[in-house]
C-alpha cells in the first residue's frame, strides 16, 4: 500500500508490471510508482490486482 517501506520508487515485483487482455495486472498485491516533481508535488500511481489504477497525492503529512 501507499507509504509502505520499500527499496525505491517502484512497488511492483521487479518493477514490473503487465496488463493482460482483461485488464488486470499479473500480480496479486499490485503496486506503485512514486513521483515527484521540481515543486515537491509527490504522486503515488498504482494498481490492483484486478486492474484498478489510483493515484494519490502526499499532503505532507498524508496520503490523499
Amino acid at each position: 500500500p501507499v507509504g509502505t517501506t520499500f527499496g525505491d520508487e517502484i512497488t511492483f515485483n521487479a518493477n514490473t508490471v503487465v496488463f493482460n487482455s482483461r485488464g488486470m495486472i499479473n500480480s496479486i498485491t499490485g503496486g506503485y510508482v512514486y513521483l515527484q516533481n521540481n515543486k515537491n508535488n509527490t504522486y503515488a500511481v498504482g494498481a490492483l490486482g484486478t486492474g484498478v489504477i489510483l493515484m494519490r497525492t502526499w499532503s505532507g503529512a498524508t496520503w490523499e
